[in-house]
């Protein structure tokens, strides 16, 4: 008759795993019993009860000398990664206590996860630090959907105009609003470096790094050059950085949000003021019907220190010529 293999299941108890885990750890019963606090034949006890309940020799007792088995290094291997998702659960728990949630989920346009996002994580984690931060970047339209069904928390957009407003889904709200003038950028060597302002009539036959046909701040953009738009329009790109970075490398001249601007000043650009006015609306959008956690209240609060430097920043860089 075929012996009966030993059964693990709910048998198996928390405590025992620990004891041969901070034995595994520590290379000794003795060193394991202070680690846990327990006295030394408590710890044999318990790796025991484990060996007969798996049915496994986790271990060979040699004189003075406890050597763990192959089986006991696989084993160990399970444990930690168990023990890992225990102790990641502890700190969740401790920021649902403090804050209301464990962590954050933010999607975001590209212009502002590039821009707005980095230096308001690593400051918020300076503030609170330990909170899981997951950043998910894709489109306007993404984001809302990404809202609406709380797969994140917030969300930031870049351009919502008054239709999109009214039609957007009826699951996300918007939050708050922030107005930005938009920047003028030219090449570090550009001949209209020492002008404070740059009027769009001064751009006349220059090349012009474009937003794409699709996005709808680049027909805000356009139109300040009409009636008589003479700019040589070679090139265009979803992407505010990229566009930035063409700038600076002296393919053309562009307007762009002025905060990606600022965030990418260290690749050869010059910032200036740009005639007339061109208004970039940015939105935080919230899932509605939602309390919001105080975890994404503090880290709006960090945003909105961060967004009135970068602010005060941009328009320092904007006066000097």
């Amino acid at each position: 008759m075929p012996t009966e293999l030993p059964t693990v299941g709910a048998e198996m108890l928390f405590n025992e795993i620990r004891a041969f885990r901070a034995v595994i750890r520590t290379g000794s019963m003795t060193r394991a019993a202070a680690t846990l606090h327990m006295s030394q034949p408590n710890i044999s006890r318990l790796v025991s009860r484990l060996e007969n309940k798996t049915g496994l020799a986790l271990f060979t007792r040699l004189p003075g000398k406890l050597v763990p088995t192959l089986e006991a290094h696989v084993l160990f291997q399970d444990v930690e990664r168990l023990f890992v998702g225990l102790e990641g659960l502890e700190l969740s728990v401790e920021n649902i206590r403090k804050f209301g949630n464990g962590r954050l989920r933010i999607a975001s346009v590209p212009s502002l996860s590039y821009s707005l996002l980095p230096k308001t994580i690593a400051r918020f984690n300076a503030l609170t630090p330990d909170v899981p931060i997951s950043v998910h970047t894709d489109s306007t339209s993404m984001v809302m959907q990404w809202v609406g069904s709380r797969f994140c928390d917030f969300g930031l957009v870049s351009y919502l105009d008054d239709a999109a407003i009214l039609t957007q889904p009826t699951d996300v709200m918007v939050e708050r609003t922030f107005n930005l003038e938009a920047a003028c950028i030219l090449p570090a060597d550009h001949p209209l470096r020492h002008k404070t302002v740059i009027r769009a009539e001064m751009l006349t036959g220059m090349s012009f790094v474009s937003m794409a046909s699709s996005d709808p701040l680049r027909a805000k953009v356009d139109q300040a050059f009409q009636p008589n738009d003479k700019r040589r329009l070679l090139y265009d790109t979803p992407h505010a950085v990229t566009i930035c970075r063409m700038v600076g490398l002296g393919l053309g001249v562009s307007i762009v949000n002025p905060l990606v601007a600022i965030a990418a000043d260290h690749t050869g650009l010059c910032i200036r003021r740009f005639e007339p006015s061109i208004v970039f609306a940015s939105h935080v959008v919230a899932p509605r019907h939602r309390p919001e956690s105080r975890l994404v209240t503090r880290f709006l609060g960090v945003m909105d220190e961060v967004l009135a430097e970068d602010l005060a920043a941009v328009n320092a860089v904007m006066a000097t010529a």
